[in-house]
C-alpha cells in the first residue's frame, strides 16, 4: 500500500525562486523548534520512510483514472526541478515503461533531490516539498524521521524573506572541516559550488591568511 498521507506545510513556508531553481522561505518570521513540513517518501509504505528508485519512479508516473498524473507538478508544475533536458539521467534498463521524458526527468529529480537513510542502503525518499530545501554549511532547519514521515524543524529563529536550508552532508565531523573539503564533496556529488554564507567567509577568510603568508615570505 503506498503513502495517502497528506503534506503538511506550515503557513509561514514558501516556495520561492532561488539560485538555480527553487527554493524554501519563511513568508513571516517563525521561531527556533517550529514543525515547518511533514511529508512522505513519494512510492513509500506507511510507516516506511523510503522505497527503491523504482518504486519511486513507479508512483511519480501514475495516473488517476482521467489520464491525469498524480504527481503532475513536480514535472511541470511550480514543483518541478530546473534541470536542463539534455542533463537528464539516463535510466537504468529495468526503468518502467512510460514517456521516455518524464521516465528520465523522474530519475533525475532521484539523483539531484532524493534523501537516504544510513541504515537503508540503496533506499530513497523524494518527497514532495522538503526536496525543495536548499544546502547550507549553517543550515537553519533539520530534518527528523518520525513514525516513517520527514519532518522540517527550525533550528533557530527564522526572519522574513530569510531562505529556509538544510545540510546535504551527513557526517557531521565532515561538515565541521574546511571549506575545501566541503566544496569539493558537494561538487563531486551534485556539480555544484557551495556559496552558503559560511563558505564564503570561510573562504575569503583562508583567501586573506594566505595573502599575508605570501607577503610575509615575499618581505622575507
Amino acid at each position: 500500500m503506498v503513502d495517502n498521507i497528506e503534506p503538511y506545510v506550515h503557513p509561514a513556508v514558501a516556495v520561492v525562486d532561488a539560485i538555480g531553481g527553487i527554493g524554501l522561505a519563511a513568508e513571516q518570521s517563525v521561531p527556533s523548534q517550529e514543525l515547518l513540513i511533514v511529508d512522505t517518501g513519494i512510492g513509500c509504505k506507511i510507516g516506511v520512510p523510503v522505497a527503491s528508485p523504482l518504486e519511486v519512479v513507479q508512483a511519480l508516473l501514475e495516473t488517476r483514472d482521467d489520464g491525469a498524473m498524480v504527481y503532475a507538478d513536480l514535472f511541470d508544475g511550480p514543483l518541478r526541478i530546473y534541470a536542463p533536458e539534455e542533463n537528464f539521467v539516463e535510466p537504468p534498463d529495468d526503468a518502467p515503461p512510460g514517456d521516455p521524458k518524464k521516465v528520465a526527468q523522474a530519475y533525475t529529480m532521484i539523483q539531484l533531490n532524493a534523501m537516504s537513510t544510513p541504515s537503508e542502503p540503496g533506499q530513497v525518499a523524494l518527497q514532495p516539498y522538503l526536496r525543495i530545501a536548499n544546502h547550507s554549511c549553517a543550515p537553519n532547519c533539520e530534518i527528523q524521521i518520525r513514525g516513517g514521515v520527514w519532518e522540517l524543524w527550525s533550528l533557530r529563529e527564522i526572519q522574513a524573506a530569510e531562505e529556509m536550508t538544510i545540510t546535504y552532508i551527513q557526517d557531521e565531523q565532515f561538515l565541521a572541516g574546511s571549506v575545501a573539503e566541503r566544496r569539493s564533496f558537494l561538487q563531486r556529488r551534485w556539480g555544484w559550488c557551495c556559496m552558503c554564507v559560511r563558505c564564503v567567509q570561510e573562504a575569503k577568510k583562508t583567501q586573506d591568511l594566505a595573502h599575508a603568508k605570501a607577503k610575509t615570505v615575499r618581505k622575507r
